[in-house]
């Protein structure tokens, strides 16, 4: 799963249910996945752990960010 915790960055505009690319440190696609929040959503949350989430913006916008069963992960190894 993808959670806000080990989000450094969001570009663009999205809506919820829509498909990502996750991209390294490195500006390398690591996987691609279904977001359960919007764009706005998560530059509110990213950076953050659940505990600093919870007194900000409830349960609402707690969660993993892309679950595990709606993520694909890319093995880039060659």
């Amino acid at each position: 799963s993808i959670l806000s915790v080990g989000i450094t960055a969001v570009q663009g505009k999205f809506n919820r249910g829509d498909t990502l690319k996750v991209m390294s440190a490195e500006n390398v696609i690591v996987a691609k996945g279904i977001s359960s929040f919007s764009s706005d959503d998560i530059k509110k949350i990213m950076g953050k752990n659940e505990k600093r989430i919870l007194p900000l913006y409830g349960k609402e916008l707690c969660g993993e960010v892309i679950n595990r069963d709606c993520l694909v992960v890319f093995d880039n190894e060659i």
